[in-house]
């Protein structure tokens, strides 16, 4: 496994529904990336502004 120790965690998706993301997330969470990386850059989710589901995603 890669470790994000001192590092920075870029989230980016072309596909996926506001489910799958959530799960990535929450996967990410479990693990205590969040807590080791130096930071988050999110980039485009593009099915998600499709389907109008970043509300969701927020939760």
């Amino acid at each position: 496994m890669i470790s994000p120790g001192n590092g920075v965690i870029l989230l980016e998706s072309l596909g996926g529904r506001a489910n799958r993301i959530v799960s990535l997330i929450a996967q990410l969470q479990q693990l205590g990336a969040f807590e080791l990386c130096t930071g988050i850059i999110l980039g485009s989710f593009t099915e998600l502004e499709q389907h109008g589901e970043y509300a969701i995603v927020e939760e």
